[in-house]
């Protein structure tokens, strides 16, 4: 019973170590250190804390120095130059820069509309009130193929 007790205190001291560093999910022993870090964040060179990956990004590295580097955004943001985290644009899912011109592939399912002959970020806001829309023929303007419903509204 008394080895058993020790084994159980061990384990305890243990994860309460763990536990301390921050941002870590899982750690090694002796030590401890962490050999799991929380989504959004890398593991320390000195592999006793995890180190947040910045705003939007969702993977990144982290050299000797802890310099942190994003490598990943996470949706509706994209990698620039700087390896910072940038918005895509109102509308925009999905984008990327291509030959310095950022370009959106994909837009908000409700609200937006995708103008694929537009050059750029062609996402296009439907008009007040309507839930999804098309773009019209002449390529500036929008149909409503569907609008919102309130509660109380007559249908």
């Amino acid at each position: 019973m008394i080895t058993l007790c020790l084994v159980a205190l061990a384990w305890h001291s243990a994860n309460a170590q763990c536990t301390e560093l921050d941002n870590c999910n899982s750690c090694s022993n002796p030590g401890p250190e962490c050999v799991d870090c929380a989504d959004g964040t890398v593991l320390n060179a000195d592999k006793d804390s995890c180190l947040s990956c910045g705003d939007f990004c969702t993977e990144c590295t982290a050299d000797e120095n802890d310099n942190v580097e994003c490598t990943e955004c996470m949706a509706s943001y994209y990698l620039d130059d700087s390896k910072t985290c940038t918005s895509c644009g109102d509308g925009c899912v999905d984008c990327a820069m291509v030959e310095d011109v950022l370009t959106c592939n994909e837009c908000v399912a409700t609200g937006y509309t995708h103008n694929a002959d537009a050059a750029g970020t062609p996402c296009v806001a439907c008009d007040t009130n309507c839930q999804t829309c098309s773009m019209a023929s002449d390529g500036t303007s929008t149909i409503c193929s569907k609008c919102f419903t309130f509660p109380g509204q007559d249908l």
